[in-house]
């Protein structure tokens, strides 16, 4: 017979586990640019330098 851990575990591992699935799910479905850096922003960049600087 295979060995089972506790009811409180288990529950604590299955709301842990459906918590993170419900936010990468939200932040997926919201369409932003997750994970971007400036440090990724291309150096030769289309947008006009006036518009860039305050």
């Amino acid at each position: 017979m295979a060995s089972r851990r506790g009811p409180a575990a288990a529950d604590s591992e299955e709301v842990t586990g459906r918590d993170a699935a419900t936010r990468l799910l939200r932040r997926h479905s919201t369409n932003f640019p997750i994970g971007k850096t400036l440090a990724s922003w291309p150096e030769d960049s289309t947008i006009p330098d006036p518009t860039q600087t305050p």
